[in-house]
């Protein structure tokens, strides 16, 4: 049991770490971006969601999960 808890927990701070180093590569990424005013990756516009149409003000049904 000790043993399972122990894998587990070092699990957790490798996929933390992992993390962790991507997001700091990613904000490395955008100071440099903003510093030169450049975007150095993906263009946002590209993104799936920027397709949605615009909130025209009409109540939206909630939706419940079970």
């Amino acid at each position: 049991m000790i043993e399972r808890i122990l894998n587990s927990a070092n699990d957790d701070m490798t996929r933390t770490s992992a993390y962790l180093t991507t997001e700091r590569n990613n904000l490395r990424t955008l100071s440099v971006a903003v510093t030169n005013g450049d975007l150095y990756s993906k263009s946002l516009s590209n993104r799936p969601f920027s397709n949605v149409e615009a909130f025209n003000g009409a109540p939206v049904a909630s939706v419940r999960f079970a």
